[in-house]
């Protein structure tokens, strides 16, 4: 099960500090790796089981720390960890993990809400390692493995990309550099590759290298069949199901929709491997 799939809509902001707008990912191998800055530390951390069946799933800042709501523990670890970007490169999450939702509330002490408020979103995801730890006693290595893997290149004829022009949008505010994903399709305004290479790896369930050499800030839409859905076994020369999606695969909707391919490859990846993690008590 792809946890991401849960998500009905997702709203990226690409500028703002929230869990959701994700950075591209780091040389680092983990979220806690050093940093000169010192951050503060959760006082308070709440955790409980979220039995409501929703399906809908949210995580992101508060202006003293952060909160989740009807979130797979899963799904926090991918936020905590850069590198993570799909289920295929983390490894020995036990089955709850998976399937229990939980409503989590972590708060800094009022003298650290300052501090809290000037962290960039790498510094964030370091804090989230932190409520791992401390309420699902979660320990991790990270090591390098040789995994089928896709690199994002440009398609004959180049990209069709639109480069983002400053100014206003089509409802007269000021631009923000966004990307929304709702069910099949994707729409983006003034946004680097980092969330669309985000995007793609997890729908296609493994990881993605932008070897495009594009660096620009860009506006596109990317209309996909009705599931917009490649799984690990699929591929641009996959033969679809009787019950496939109707409308292109993501492959062909890449080509002929943004000028980019995805081709096959296998190489070292870093990935992520659960060495230990309980379900939290309640509390």
């Amino acid at each position: 099960m792809n946890l991401a799939r849960v998500i009905l809509t997702i709203s990226i902001v690409v500028a703002a500090p929230q869990l959701e707008a994700q950075q591209p990912p780091t040389p680092a191998t983990s979220a806690a790796s050093t940093s000169s800055v010192k951050l503060p530390t959760f006082d308070v951390i709440s955790v409980k089981v979220n039995n409501s069946g929703s399906r809908n799933v949210s995580m992101g800042s508060t202006p003293d720390g952060l909160h989740a709501t009807n979130i797979p523990a899963q799904l926090i670890i991918k936020q905590a960890f850069a590198f993570a970007l799909n289920d295929s490169l983390i490894f020995g999450t036990p089955a709850w993990a998976q399937t229990t939702r939980f409503d989590i509330e972590a708060k800094v002490s009022s003298s650290d809400v300052d501090a809290f408020k000037a962290l960039t979103n790498d510094q964030r995801r370091q804090m989230v390692v932190q409520i791992l730890t401390d309420r699902f006693q979660f320990a991790y290595h990270v090591e390098s493995r040789m995994l089928p893997e896709y690199a994002l290149v440009l398609a004959k004829g180049g990209s069709k990309l639109q480069s983002s022009q400053p100014g206003d949008d089509a409802n007269g505010h000021p631009k923000r550099s966004t990307m929304n994903v709702h069910d099949s399709l994707v729409t983006a305004q003034g946004v680097p590759l980092d969330p669309l290479i985000h995007f793609l790896s997890d729908r296609v369930g493994r990881p993605v290298e932008d070897k495009t050499g594009l660096t620009g800030l860009y506006d596109f839409t990317l209309q996909l069949g009705d599931q917009g859905h490649d799984g690990p076994a699929s591929g641009p020369d996959a033969t679809p199901s009787a019950d496939a999606p109707t409308g292109p695969s993501i492959f062909t909707a890449l080509q002929e929709q943004l000028g980019l391919k995805l081709d096959a490859e296998k190489g070292p990846v870093q990935v992520l491997v659960i060495d230990h993690m309980e379900q939290p008590a309640a509390n």
